[in-house]
């Protein structure tokens, strides 16, 4: 298992809108979370650091 840190930001109503993960292997992932109107509709992440060409990003639709 590997070790790490993740940090959580949440917002109105507890809702979750961004993370932030370093991993133990110095590989950083960031996570947000969109919202309108009290949904969640997508999730974008971008991953850099060591072990990664290039900076990464995916977004994933619909939540």
């Amino acid at each position: 298992m590997m070790g790490g840190t993740t940090w959580y930001l949440h917002g109105q109503n507890n809702a979750l809108l961004f993370e932030k993960e370093i991993k133990a292997n110095g590989v950083r992932e960031y996570r947000h979370y969109l919202q309108a109107a009290g949904m969640t509709f997508a999730l974008v992440t971008t991953r850099s650091g060591a072990g990664v060409n290039a900076p990464s990003q995916s977004t994933l639709y619909p939540f």
